[in-house]
């Protein structure tokens, strides 16, 4: 109570703080501020710095101006240390996870540094050595060890769920089963991949290896079917038979028969698997629907393909996507939705949807095409670039993708949206189901902002997102029409295949028959190179758009690890740059002419040739130019030639060109004025331009006859 107004400002130092100023009637006692914030706010968003100022300063548009504000030190933060042997665990945990920083139990772990891969890390040791299912969402609203022993004593140990035969979908499952039914019998959800496999391979140990891992799976077994209700949801199907498939054939099938769509309504089995011996060799051929699996699912599916061909036991999952879509179908009840939701509208509220470049597209060209190459900027430069700030190269290239939406749209924010894995359980870390996520991304542009800084709030937002991912893709797109149709995704480093039956099998992968996305990227690491490979829609982006934005978001990268700030990143290529200044190098040397001699030629080269086409009439140049010219005489004779202004009054008809022609011809310039315009009006343009010279049409003296009188008499 008695704070007027209030700003937080991050300052840049060697550890980045937040400082909070404010105005107020009486004076604010700070440590009792800062003890209310604390109890209202998660751990990282309380200021460590305070001050209370006289007025605040402001721009001349009013805002505050964060320049002008006075640097305040925070104050020396006390590394206050365990008080039992629970804390003095974790408190060991979360040190080893940030690097081994010294910490204390109250230290904000998150503001120490903590990254979405630090999370991961922390919650990872936390289970092995205490048995927690904390989550990364639950590290980031309580970013402290005195938090996360209280976080430990409320969960206890994990909830272990018992078999149903169904469960309820994912709110990610519930969204693809609903655009699945805007684009029936289309491969738009299938992941289809295809590995050319080694000569020594056992073909019929390869396919009992399949059979063993999909059993470890079940999920890859799920059915989608709708409740009582209407609602969807998962049917467990771990005892059905699942048949690899062997084929015998002189050459492959054509990609639009090797991938088919899946019907989810029959019954069938959401994955295939097929051997083919052929001609040209032999080939290992995996296609599953995105409802019961995604990348990263079929990652952890060959590799224990591979373990299991090798002779390992494979372990049944313990916890599966069933799992999953219970406890998130829990959280959804907890406050955890509304708190999402709050988060979300203090971003995306207003937001007007994604950033899109200019639609120039063909619907006559299809719905897929795909643009890949291999960019310019060097990848090894990127990765020691990242390393040596502590940045992830999710944050780097999530950067490089905003900067270069503003730059080819001109815009002062990016909002798009990106991809993550979704595994924010450990649990998670072997599970083969559908756990990718859709995340809205909002990053503003600040020319003066550091890159390093740019990157660390762009690292600092994802992780904030991956926290509130409770609030479902769907959900976001009504709430704010951000529709997924501009869309990053970084996946990594980049693989060429897998080893398969103990040799390498070079991996394909065939194409679909509609784009999940208007215009998607795909960026990989691929040792010192950077991969881009875009799955984009031709009837809504042209070629030249998509590969002129990849190509800028390579050059863009390139830059970001040699430059200071935003303002100095290039935006483009030496090599382009001379292009642009070549591009209309049509020099010719034009013979100097004043103006009112254009007309003439004119009349000389083109005497009856169609020179204006009026409402009124048409006049050829000769006819244009002989009107004009007795214009000219009568101008002047009444006093005009060069430095004189002449007041055009004049419709929009025939008779207005007659007049320019002729004020020019006179020698003067011309100065229109419409004749529509009030009284005081046009008086006090032609009194303020000093012309003492007016020239218009019978039929506006008819009409504005106390206007022209009232000038005659001034002169």
């Amino acid at each position: 109570p008695g704070i007027r107004s209030g700003v937080v400002k991050v300052i840049k130092g060697k550890t980045d703080y937040l400082a909070a100023y404010f105005t107020a009637d009486t004076k604010i006692d700070i440590p009792s501020l800062k003890e209310y914030l604390s109890g209202a706010l998660t751990a990282y968003m309380v200021p460590q710095a305070y001050m209370q100022l006289e007025e605040m300063p402001l721009t001349t548009n009013g805002k505050v101006d964060k320049k002008a504000l006075p640097e305040i030190e925070p104050e020396e933060e006390e590394i206050v240390p365990a008080e039992n042997e629970l804390q003095e665990k974790i408190l060991k945990i979360a040190s080893e996870a940030l690097g081994g920083a010294r910490i204390g139990i109250t230290t904000d772990l998150i503001g120490a540094g903590l990254s979405s891969l630090g999370c991961m890390r922390l919650c990872s040791m936390l289970r092995e050595s205490m048995g927690s299912s904390i989550k990364i969402a639950d590290i980031y609203g309580n970013s402290t060890v005195k938090d996360i022993e209280k976080l430990i004593g409320i969960q206890g140990k994990e909830t272990i769920h018992e078999l149903r035969d169904e469960y309820p979908l994912s709110m990610t499952q519930t969204g693809i089963y609903i655009e699945c039914e805007r684009y029936p019998d289309t491969t738009i959800y299938n992941i289809p991949s295809l590995y050319k496999l080694d000569e020594d391979v056992d073909l019929d140990r390869l396919t009992d290896s399949v059979s063993r891992a999909v059993e470890a799976h079940p999920y890859l077994l799920m059915q989608p079917v709708r409740g009582d209700k209407g609602e969807m949801l998962a049917r467990r199907r771990d005892s059905i038979p699942f048949e690899v498939k062997r084929i015998k054939c002189g050459t492959l099938p054509a990609e639009d028969i090797l991938v088919h769509p899946f019907d989810m309504d029959s019954g069938e089995i959401l994955f295939r698997a097929e051997i083919y011996s052929t001609d040209e060799g032999r080939y290992f051929f995996i296609d599953t629907h995105h409802i019961v699996s995604d990348g990263g699912s079929l990652d952890i599916l060959i590799r224990d393909i591979e373990r299991a061909y090798q002779g390992e036991e494979l372990m049944k999952e313990s916890y599966t996507g069933y799992e999953f879509a219970l406890d998130e179908e829990a959280a959804r009840k907890s406050p955890r939705l509304e708190k999402a939701k709050a988060w979300h509208d203090s971003l995306f509220s207003g937001c007007g949807g994604e950033t899109m470049p200019v639609k120039d597209g063909d619907v006559k060209e299809g719905h897929i095409a795909y643009y890949r190459i291999h960019g310019e900027t060097d990848g090894s430069s990127i990765r020691s670039y990242c390393e040596e700030h502590s940045l992830t190269h999710n944050a780097f290239f999530t950067s490089a993708f905003a900067l270069a939406l503003c730059a080819y749209t001109a815009s002062e924010q990016a909002v798009f949206t990106a991809i993550y894995n979704g595994r924010n359980d450990v649990r998670l870390k072997d599970s083969v189901s559908m756990l990718v996520k859709t995340l809205p991304v909002l990053l503003p542009y600040e020319a003066e902002t550091g890159i390093t800084d740019y990157i660390e709030e762009c690292q600092s937002y994802l992780l904030a997102a991956m926290a509130n991912d409770i609030y479902s893709f769907s959900e976001i797109r009504n709430a704010y029409d951000i529709k997924a149709d501009i869309m990053l995704a970084f996946q990594g480093e980049y693989i060429h295949g897998a080893i398969i039956g103990g040799k390498y099998a070079e991996l394909t992968e065939p194409g679909l028959s509609r784009a999940r996305a208007a215009l998607g990227v795909d960026i990989s690491l691929d040792g010192d190179r950077v991969f881009f490979e875009s799955e984009y829609d031709p009837s809504v982006f042209s070629e030249y758009t998509v590969s002129g934005f990849v190509k800028l978001i390579d050059h863009i990268a390139g830059e970001m690890t040699g430059k200071q700030k935003l303002k100095d990143i290039s935006l483009i290529t030496e090599t382009d740059e001379k292009s642009i200044i070549e591009l209309y190098d049509t020099y010719h040397e034009v013979k100097k002419r004043p103006a009112y001699r254009l007309l003439q030629d004119a009349a000389d080269r083109y005497a009856d040739r169609m020179a204006l086409i009026a409402v009124d009439r048409k006049l050829t140049y000769r006819e244009l130019n002989e009107e004009a010219n007795a214009l000219g005489h009568v101008l002047r004779e009444k006093g005009s030639g060069p430095e004189v202004k002449v007041a055009v009054l004049a419709d929009r008809d025939s008779y207005a060109y007659v007049m320019r022609e002729g004020a020019l011809k006179s020698g003067g310039a011309f100065m229109p004025i419409d004749p529509g315009y009030p009284d005081d009006r046009i008086s006090f343009i032609i009194e303020d331009s000093k012309a003492f010279l007016l020239v218009t049409t019978s039929k506006i003296i008819e009409r504005r006859s106390g206007l022209l009188d009232s000038l005659g008499a001034k002169g």
